[in-house]
């Protein structure tokens, strides 16, 4: 049995945001804070407060693959509720500032910040950057929200509606599972994460929202830094999971903080069966690597998995893996959590 996990372990050192483009976020980040601010100082308007969300807060992004993926960033812009709601008018909504408008505030603030026209999307704000000297493009997305007696509201434009939403509370979730499963499960996401950019999808590319808790209801722990058959098992339990979803007539992932919202709500069947035949081929690659005979042959299969993952150097004294696979696997965070 060969030891998957030399290769893994680089693998994900190559895929999560490197620290050049980490810092690249950071600093464009700090320069939005600065020109939000001066410009609501400058409009007679209260600061604004901002908080990460999102991958870049769970530490889940991954680098781009080609120069055509961008990275980017969630960036919260939290209005003051004095801004927006009138007085007296806590509970009547309709009174508030509608989210058209608030939109328009930080699409003014934000318009010089770069040398590209930012773009005025339903959920939020996007602050987009031209490739620099990585020569990729990034981008920063501000969405809106004011705090209400402990309850986060979204501005959606469209709708031109408050929505209840705190996207803080999702990584506060994922933080709270990384303690409960071990840093693995992190890597483990970034995995499925850089697994679906290299896919071609014909239906519905899964959100990286939908693999993480996938990933957190069928996570399967082994020793710390047994990435290969985590991995393999991770998948093999969604598969299996997924194979149960399409004997349904309704298919179901609940969001674990907005427990009425349905993740799967809008996917078809055909969605949903290219998901899972996509896994089921992943597993069947992951699992003939690490029963492979030879260096070479197992590399050769893992490369079915992740096509941009590089060859290493590996004593093939140690190649054979020393823990055994075990018939049932360890299975932990299966208890219905995402229904």
């Amino acid at each position: 049995m060969i030891d998957l996990n030399p290769y893994l372990e680089k693998y994900n050192n190559d895929i999560k945001l490197d620290s050049t483009r980490e810092n690249t976020l950071r600093t464009s980040r700090n320069a939005i804070d600065d020109t939000i601010v001066k410009h609501f100082d400058n409009n007679n308007k209260k600061k604004p407060t901002f908080r990460g969300q999102g991958s870049f807060s769970m530490k889940t992004t991954i680098n781009p693959k080609d120069t055509n993926d961008e990275y980017d960033i969630d960036y919260g812009v939290y209005l003051s509720s004095q801004d927006v709601i009138p007085e007296g008018k806590e509970n009547d909504n309709s009174a508030w500032v509608k989210p058209e408008t608030v939109h328009t505030w930080i699409y003014k603030a934000v318009e010089n910040q770069t040398s590209q026209k930012p773009e005025n999307k339903n959920k939020c704000i996007r602050v987009k950057y031209a490739p620099g000297e990585n020569a990729y493009s990034y981008h920063i997305d501000l969405p809106i929200y004011i705090e209400l007696d402990g309850k986060y509201f979204l501005a959606v434009k469209n709708d031109n509606e408050w929505v209840e939403s705190d996207p803080r509370a999702i990584v506060d979730w994922f933080t709270e599972e990384v303690k409960e499963k071990g840093e693995d499960y992190r890597v483990i996401v970034r995995f499925l994460k850089s697994w679906s950019k290299l896919q071609s999808w014909n239906c519905q590319k899964p959100t990286g929202l939908m693999l993480t808790i996938l990933a957190a209801n069928e996570f399967s722990k082994q020793d710390e830094g047994i990435y290969d058959l985590s991995l393999l098992e991770t998948v093999q339990n969604i598969v299996e999971n997924l194979d149960g979803q399409l004997k349904k007539e309704k298919y179901e992932l609940y969001n674990p903080i907005a427990t009425s919202e349905n993740l799967f709500e809008d996917y078809s069947k055909a969605a949903l069966m290219e998901l899972k035949e996509k896994l089921q081929n992943f597993c069947d690659n992951l699992d003939n690597a690490m029963e492979a005979s030879t260096e070479d042959d197992a590399f050769r299969l893992l490369r079915k998995c992740f096509k941009d993952i590089k060859e290493i150097e590996v004593d093939t004294s140690e190649s054979v893996s020393s823990y055994a696979r075990t018939s049932a696997p360890a299975i932990i965070g299966n208890d219905g959590r995402s229904a």
